[in-house]
């Protein structure tokens, strides 16, 4: 199943009539891709009720806040048994006013064989009213087993290459005029609320993953023309800057330093190739 070919709506409607799998796995991406879909995901099923604020629950999944989720990253660490056994015990209690549960684990394929058993366990004899949602840049990796547990969800190309609205017509100037105005207003306009910067950067991310995967046409922007190492460079630090956001690190003067770097980045490219 192909995410931009997904009807989240239709499963929606299929969560009402309890078709809904109890496991997925969300793969073909970066973690902050897989993110983002899984959210998604969780925002839209909760849909099937109108006793939740699916506005809110959107705000606290970015924010790290919802209580009937729980999130793991494998990005920087792998996966261990002992995540998995913290996966176990949030689904043994008691789900606040009957809400269905969620156990996300983002970078999937840094699981030890160890915790893919203890987690297929887990899958093969689900917990009422919980579901595993997994993120994995591939399905190299998992377990053939736990595999044929999941129901997949590949995300494509188009779907982790959509770039940021707010920072989109913004970016050029800031990063390559210089434009410190510019990179001042949007972090003012962003530091009011978290969740939001963190999606915009999020997004920005999922951009400059385009370029570098040659997924977004060429639209002639300079940051375009950078060289794929430099565009790792942006990538990495617009991946700090989240790292930074969700420690509670101030949104203005987070965004006001990524983009102070970037700008030296995209300074000392220029002044060794022309663009």
């Amino acid at each position: 199943m192909d995410i931009s070919e997904v009807d989240f709506a239709a499963l929606s409607n299929q969560a009402q009539e309890g078709k809904v799998s109890h496991a997925y796995l969300f793969y073909g991406a970066e973690e902050f891709a897989q993110r983002r879909a899984i959210h998604e995901f969780i925002c839209l099923i909760a849909t099937k009720s109108t006793a939740f604020d699916v506005q809110l629950i959107r705000r606290n999944l970015q924010s790290g806040q919802q209580p009937n989720v729980i999130e793991i990253d494998g990005s920087s660490a792998s996966i261990k048994i002992g995540d998995i056994r913290d996966v176990i015990r949030f689904f043994s209690t008691t789900s606040l006013k009957g809400e269905i549960k969620y156990a996300c684990l983002y970078g999937a394929q840094t699981m030890t064989e160890q915790a893919q058993n203890a987690l297929l366990k887990t899958v093969e004899e689900p917990f009422d009213g919980c579901r595993v949602l997994l993120g994995s840049k591939s399905r190299e990796g998992l377990l053939s087993t736990l595999l044929s547990r999941l129901s997949p969800i590949k995300l494509n190309e188009a779907y982790t290459a959509e770039g940021s609205a707010f920072l989109g017509s913004k970016l050029e100037s800031i990063l390559f005029e210089a434009n410190d105005s510019l990179a001042l207003l949007a972090a003012q306009q962003l530091s009011d609320d978290r969740p939001s910067a963190i999606a915009e950067l999020e997004s920005l991310c999922a951009y400059f993953s385009g370029l570098m995967s040659q997924s977004i046409p060429d639209s002639g922007a300079l940051v375009s023309k950078l060289p794929k190492a430099t565009q790792m460079k942006l990538l990495n630090l617009a991946l700090s800057a989240i790292s930074y956001l969700r420690q509670n690190v101030s949104v203005q003067l987070t965004i006001e330093c990524m983009f102070i770097q970037m700008q030296e980045v995209c300074h000392a490219e220029s002044s060794r190739r022309p663009l």
